[in-house]
């Protein structure tokens, strides 16, 4: 428990070192920090929001969503990110149903970053 309190406390003074970082004017954020996909949970364009607003890259899950699910969830994405940068999440397993329907929607959106889950790079 004192390992945790002590960590905590130098999160504070370490803050500082990843202010306009090299990594973080590249991606256009805050922090160099990304934060990671996880199906049912960063679909959500609200909680993009919220990662960006607190100085993360979002990175947006697109899990097996059908086109109606990709429009449903994340039709209203660009509207409330605005010029804040974000990422896509691709499974590019051949398994995944509707990995043409995720590349057609990158393709149209064309976020500034895209993270292949897994599969074939080459789309």
């Amino acid at each position: 428990m004192g390992e945790i309190r002590n960590v905590c406390r130098l999160a504070e003074v370490k803050r500082g070192c990843f202010l306009d970082s090299p990594v973080a004017r590249e991606m256009g954020t805050k922090y160099p920090f990304i934060q990671g996909a996880m199906t049912w949970i960063t679909d959500i364009p609200e909680f993009a929001s919220r990662v960006a607003d607190a100085g993360g890259l979002p990175t947006i899950a697109f899990g097996v969503m059908d086109a109606e699910a990709l429009d449903r969830q994340l039709g209203r994405l660009p509207e409330i990110m605005g010029e804040r940068p974000y990422a896509v999440n691709v499974v590019s397993l051949a398994e995944n149903p509707f990995r043409e329907t995720h590349l057609a929607w990158i393709k149209k959106q064309r976020p500034r970053f895209v993270v292949i889950a897994g599969g074939d790079l080459s789309p």
